[in-house]
């Protein structure tokens, strides 16, 4: 081998045709044979390499193991320590991607970030103990502090923040921003929030878009079946408002073009007289209001009452004024008929 550069006691001592090696440090590059454009420095850094190339080892034990894995960075005491055949990991950290052995294209920033991998691929991890107890789950990134910490085998989460996802296990693709956020989740997966501190989620929560503010207080939810709610964690309805919303307009579609067997409503009279309007106070807020009972509306209108689960849940206040405009226009007819007949 040629233009190769050696200090410290055996360094490439078994080099043969390897070239253009540098090795610093006792024992580096140690049973290097043919492997070529490696460099070592520190003790015993890539000590066990044969025939890889293009290998960057710096630190006491960096890539101690590796044999024939190629294109690696490892910077760090013992950083990418177990790494034989694995290729085009980055490792910057003591002990980070420690327990690495054929795992591939992976990045890892920070004391002992992703720690524990040994064959997952195309991970990211910047931070301390970042991914550390990732083993085989492939193609997640986290950012900051012990973020996803616990991850183990999930795969395609994307987490940035302290102790973000800390929680997540078997989990897949969830996407969380936020300092402390998703913590409780362990196998769901899909999950997108937004927002810190959001804690004590279901361990299996899915496909849900969570929006909070900073100090945890979940301001939007958008549950698995895309029902969203404002100001509540469990809506209902498509959209499920506690608290008063104000807006300039509100449209309902009423075109002719969008409807079919339509009919007149008559006889609403005596049907309206059915109903018993009522004041009561909310049990959520214990809000002062008025208006009617679902349960009661239904033995009248069953149309104008939504129902969950098969039981009464609100009345659509808006398509009571059509019964009461037909209402009004039989009151006016009868008036009418009695002005006539007042007249003769």
């Amino acid at each position: 081998g040629d233009r190769n550069c050696a200090f410290g006691y055996a360094s490439l001592y078994n080099n043969t045709t390897g070239g253009v090696n540098s090795s610093f440090g006792y024992k580096a590059l140690y049973a290097n044979t043919i492997g070529e454009q490696n460099t070592a420095i520190g003790r015993s850094s890539l000590e066990a390499n044969t025939t890889g190339i293009n290998n960057v080892a710096v630190g006491a034990y960096s890539l101690l193991t590796n044999t024939i894995g190629s294109n690696n960075v490892a910077v760090g005491l013992q950083s990418s320590y177990n790494n034989t055949t694995g290729t085009k990991n980055t490792a910057v950290g003591n002990n980070s991607l420690y327990s690495n052995t054929i795992g591939a294209n992976n990045s890892a920033f920070g004391y002992k970030s992703m720690y524990y991998n040994t064959t997952g691929v195309g991970n990211n991890s910047f931070g301390y103990k970042a991914l550390e107890s990732n083993t085989i789950g492939t193609y997640n990134i986290a950012v900051g502090f012990r973020s996803l910490f616990s991850n183990t085998t999930g795969v395609e989460n994307t987490v940035i923040g302290v102790d973000s996802g800390y929680d997540i296990t078997t989990g897949r693709t969830n996407t969380l921003l936020g300092y402390n956020t998703g913590r409780g989740i362990t196998t769901g997966n899909y999950n997108t929030i937004l927002g810190a501190n959001v804690t004590g989620l279901s361990a299996t929560i899915a496909n849900n878009i969570i929006i909070a503010d900073g100090q945890g207080n979940r301001r939007i939810n958008v549950d698995s079946s895309g029902n969203v709610g404002i100001g509540t964690t469990g809506p209902a309805t498509k959209l499920e408002v506690v608290g008063t919303i104000t807006c300039t307009t509100m449209i309902e579609t009423s075109s002719v073009v969008a409807k079919t067997n339509v009919k007149k409503l008559t006889s609403q009279t005596a049907k309206i007289a059915k109903l018993s309007p009522v004041s009561f106070n909310y049990k959520k807020d214990n809000k002062r209001s008025l208006g009617l009972i679902a349960e009661e509306v239904a033995q009248v209108y069953p149309e104008l009452v939504e129902y969950e689960n098969g039981q009464p849940l609100g009345v659509n206040y808006s398509k009571l004024t059509s019964v009461l405009i037909s209402a009004v226009n039989e009151l006016a007819a009868e008036l009418a008929e009695l002005k006539k007949q007042l007249n003769k």
